[in-house]
């Protein structure tokens, strides 16, 4: 077979394999079922007495006033009240039946936001000084209408929701964010992620066939894929210095090569890919220790001396022929 006739069959596979991905999305969206209807309930000033907690400073100092309130899992459908609560600093909003969190943002004081489990569809989130927490788990978020801008945000979680795009959430307006949570979304490619604070990606149970754009993360410690489409390990840099551990079983990598992406990650310790096509390969263990010298396990299994021995006695080999093909080809010229 030759290289053009392998080249059109690769892209063939490729084209197959993005229909078969729409197709599934149809279905899905054909399969999801509306919200069953819900009685009305309105959050009220005699619920939220009830609910208040933590007195703290407020204002210019003098002035004291509860800054937490939890007040999930009450069928709330409505929460228009909270915008005259404005030193609220703390709110936990989930498993209610909320559509629209725009009461939640008109609070100036927020410093962590959970509205996790509820049925809002979109987020249109103004810019807020202090919020460090945002959690918009398990929602029905299809689209984010504007960029997040959150100076001080740490976590940021979107898991859950049928969000496709990711370009709104921009690392210029997420300056201090450690954790993105994107599992179990739609998107299906990330943007150029310079998150310079990023500690942990969690992208499991994505359509994501690739990491290309993690590269720039140079404090990442983490990147779990568990259940994702990853095929390539490829978009690793010789920057992420921090990353430790990588979970991606489950995925849809298949050749021992791939492992050489790992290679420029010189604390990796923890690598799983159980249950991916390449973990049924015969080297595959012995050669993921040859590839990343750090490594401590692979699936939660950790290495025997013996296996350390190998790895390097097989390293060491191919780097001396390596050598010997290089002096060849000098000597050739």
């Amino acid at each position: 077979m030759s290289d053009e006739e392998r080249s059109d069959m690769e892209q063939s596979d490729a084209e197959l394999e993005d229909v078969e991905d729409e197709e599934v999305e149809e279905e899905e969206e054909e399969e999801e079922e509306e919200d069953e209807p819900v009685d009305p309930k309105e959050l009220t000033k005699e619920m939220i007495a009830s609910k208040l907690d933590l007195v703290s400073k407020v204002g210019s100092g003098l002035d004291h006033a509860f800054v937490r309130l939890n007040v999930a899992s009450m069928e709330l459908t409505d929460a228009a009240v909270l915008e005259s609560y404005r030193y609220l600093r703390y709110v936990d909003a989930s498993n209610n039946f909320l559509t629209d969190a725009s009461s939640f943002y008109q609070l100036p004081e927020l410093l962590s936001l959970t509205l996790k489990g509820n049925r809002i569809s979109s987020v249109q989130l103004p810019a807020h000084k202090y919020l460090q927490r945002l959690d918009l788990s398990f929602n029905r978020i299809k689209v984010l209408e504007s960029e997040i801008k959150l100076p001080l945000l740490v976590l940021l979680s979107l898991e859950g929701n049928k969000l496709k795009d990711a370009s709104m959430i921009v690392p210029e307006n997420l300056p201090q964010l450690q954790h993105l949570i994107l599992a179990d979304t739609r998107i299906k490619s990330l943007p150029a992620m310079h998150f310079e604070n990023l500690t942990l990606l969690n992208i499991s149970n994505t359509p994501m066939k690739t990491v290309e754009g993690i590269g720039a993360c140079t404090k990442l410690q983490t990147l779990v894929a568990s259940g994702s489409a990853i095929q390539s390990f490829a978009g690793f840099s010789d920057k992420m210095i921090e990353v430790q551990e990588i979970v991606a079983d489950a995925t849809k990598v298949e050749e021992v090569a791939e492992l050489a992406h790992l290679s420029c990650l010189p604390k990796l310790a923890k690598l799983t890919c159980a249950d991916s096509p390449i973990s049924e390969q015969s080297d595959y263990r012995v050669e993921a220790l040859v590839c990343v010298e750090s490594l401590v396990s692979l699936d939660g299994d950790e290495y025997e001396q013996e296996e350390f021995e190998e790895a390097t006695r097989l390293r060491m080999e191919r780097a001396s022929e390596e050598a010997e093909s290089v002096q060849v080809a000098d000597d050739d010229e």
